[in-house]
């Protein structure tokens, strides 16, 4: 029984891709924990791409570890938080952090699998953390 895999480019629905820790995957930290603790915020999400014309264009979340997806969520609102840069009242407020508030989708058919590129290679997570598919 080999890895099960799935090229990119086979797969026509719409997801965001985040980077987790496969070290804190563990089976005494309930699935609450599990999600609080890796629904991290995203620096310059693109919420442009995450929602317009009143709905989510990424409805489902996928939680890779070295191109392997362990869990998934369904996306059910995103927000931004207000981050300040610098320690003055007249300091600059950015809002470019974002998280997701979601539900678990346990039985989603990509958990266990692994995603790879055409040439057969396991894909590659940006530095930022995240990336869209479709």
């Amino acid at each position: 029984m080999g890895i099960k895999v799935q090229k990119l480019s086979e797969i026509s629905e719409s997801y965001f891709l985040y980077t987790i820790s496969k070290s804190s995957d563990s089976i005494t930290m309930g699935e609450y924990n599990y999600f609080e603790g890796h629904r991290q915020l995203w620096y310059q999400i693109a919420h442009a791409r995450v929602q317009h014309r009143g709905k989510f264009d990424y409805p489902i979340a996928l939680a890779i570890h070295l191109g392997e997806v362990l869990r998934a969520y369904k996306i059910e609102s995103w927000r931004s938080e207000q981050t300040k840069l610098g320690s003055t009242e007249a300091d600059t407020i950015v809002e470019s952090f974002w998280e997701f508030s979601g539900s678990n989708l346990e039985n989603q058919v990509l958990i266990g699998i692994t995603l790879v590129d055409d040439t057969g290679n396991v894909i590659q997570m940006p530095e930022i953390g995240y990336l869209y598919i479709n």
